[in-house]
């Protein structure tokens, strides 16, 4: 796995959005932070999953408090060019 992150600040900086690709390249998550005066376990994460032609299949955005899943997701599946949430 390889991690980016992006960061704003110059003195102590705090981490914006965090991207995570699987060994093939392909991108596995992402975490976007809210909350920069706490530790940074606040955030929303989005997972992707990839169909067998390589293109986005659904989308599932999970929210997270203190690290821990608060039970609010969103998923989107997508049909050619028409999405649904469910």
């Amino acid at each position: 796995m390889q991690y980016i992150t992006l960061a704003l600040g110059s003195a102590d900086p705090q981490t914006v959005r965090e991207y995570v690709y699987k060994a093939n390249g392909d991108l596995d998550y992402m975490k976007d932070f809210r909350d920069f005066e706490d530790d940074g376990t606040d955030y929303i994460k989005t997972v992707y999953e990839i169909n067998g032609a390589g293109l986005t299949d659904k989308i599932t955005y999970t929210d997270y408090e203190n690290g821990q899943g608060t039970g609010v997701r969103k998923k989107s599946i997508r049909w050619g060019m028409t999405t649904v949430d469910i």
